[in-house]
């Protein structure tokens, strides 16, 4: 097929690069209006859940197509094969309204995601109502948030790292009765 318009000798590639340095620079405004609107919608998800806040979790690989990079290689399920990506999380309300993501070049697995970027993030920027700060005090179990994520970021290590910071995490365990997941051909039964 070729290369994408806009990539390679002879096509504005220089162009490119200053559009993309230009963005960079901007980040900075860009990630502070990003994260007072995610206090916005968050501050709208708190007087819809009555129950407490609750964050949705999930990573998604990205497929790298290019050439200019040589990144590491990737499981992609919907591929059945591993390939060049990255690895983004994204953290979104229960109804699926994404509030922010992480992009992962390369990735150490949603645990040290959760632990690096998506829980001081969520930290940093979900406020307690004085209604919750209520229910925190009245009842020591009570968590400030809940996170939710599938079995990658099942860990004991950091279940017990997230209670005495009152989040809590629904998951569900990532090898149940003792599997650990491998899986053994017939012609090397003992």
């Amino acid at each position: 097929m070729g290369k994408p318009a806009g990539i390679g000798p002879g096509s504005g590639s220089a162009h490119v690069a200053r559009e993309t340095e230009v963005a960079v620079r901007r980040a900075g405004p860009a990630a502070r209006w990003n994260a007072a609107l995610a206090k916005e919608w968050i501050g709208q998800q708190e007087t819809e859940q009555a129950s407490g806040l609750a964050f949705y979790v999930d990573g998604h690989v990205r497929v790298y197509h290019g050439e200019l990079s040589k990144l590491p290689r990737h499981y992609v399920p919907r591929e059945r094969f591993y390939l060049r990506a990255t690895v983004d999380y994204w953290v979104n309300a229960l109804g699926g309204e994404p509030f922010c993501y992480f992009n992962q070049a390369v990735d150490h697995g949603l645990v040290q995601a959760m632990r690096g970027e998506v829980l001081p993030w969520l930290e940093a920027n979900v406020s307690v109502s004085a209604k919750q700060e209520q229910r925190m005090a009245a009842d020591p179990r009570v968590p400030r948030f809940t996170v939710i994520f599938d079995r990658e970021g099942y860990s004991p290590d950091l279940f017990r790292e997230l209670q005495p910071q009152r989040i809590a995490a629904l998951t569900y365990h990532r090898y149940p009765d003792g599997r650990t997941g491998v899986r053994r051909s017939s012609r090397n039964k003992p």
